[in-house]
């Protein structure tokens, strides 16, 4: 949307962060429909879902700015678009089986652990944004999928395939803590093994030449 102009981070590619949350704005949007959506069913469920997903996001945009500038003290709008990302994002696991209000802290501790990775890591350095989604959303929804074993609720979640109830810690569930941090380790282990065997096999060189002599920048 608008003429784009350089921010600063990355020269060779215009671009501007009034932009990018523009388009965040879609994507938490997009993501939020979608989420309330995966209910398969068009009841109070599927309401709660969309409102959790939409709430989770905007406590990750405040989330982040407090972060910003009570924790890190530094420029309250630095990355700030990230934060419905974040919110969203940890979301997407817990939309359909938590609170509204459980949903607000999850969005904002996802928030507020992206923002305290991101400034540990990257800080300052130029990093393209596909990059900073990317890793966004991986952070943030571990720990989603952690915080669904805190906050799960019978009375949203319902009954599993079984007849048992759903319910996290916070109904004294603590098994189900311990089930969602197992989850969140082999998906990491399948994502990582299953990443390298499809760069392996589909390497861009089989299919298309690529030249890697480095490439004078100075011209």
């Amino acid at each position: 949307f608008g003429f784009r102009h350089s921010d600063g981070i990355l020269p060779h590619e215009p671009s501007s962060t009034g932009n990018a949350g523009d388009q965040s704005l879609l994507l938490w949007l997009g993501l939020s429909v979608l989420i309330g959506g995966q209910t398969f069913q068009a009841d109070g469920r599927a309401v709660i879902s969309l409102t959790n997903a939409i709430m989770g996001g905007a406590a990750g945009v405040v989330a982040w700015a407090a972060c910003n500038r009570v924790i890190l003290r530094i420029p309250i709008e630095r990355n700030i678009w990230l934060g419905s990302l974040c919110g969203t994002g940890a979301m997407a696991a817990a939309a359909g089986l938590v609170l509204p209000q459980s949903a607000m802290v999850i969005g904002g501790v996802s928030a507020i652990l992206c923002n305290l990775v991101s400034e540990k890591f990257i800080g300052e350095k130029p990093v393209h944004r596909g990059k900073l989604v990317a890793a966004t959303l991986g952070i943030s929804s571990a720990v989603g999928l952690v915080l669904t074993g805190v906050f799960a609720t019978n009375s949203v979640a319902g009954n599993r395939w079984d007849g048992r109830e759903v319910g996290g810690l916070i109904q004294g569930n603590g098994s189900q803590v311990v089930i969602q941090m197992v989850a969140v380790a082999v998906t990491v282990l399948w994502s990582l093994l299953m990443s390298r065997v499809i760069l392996f096999v589909f390497q861009p060189s089989n299919f298309v030449p690529v030249d890697r002599s480095p490439v004078n920048t100075e011209q």
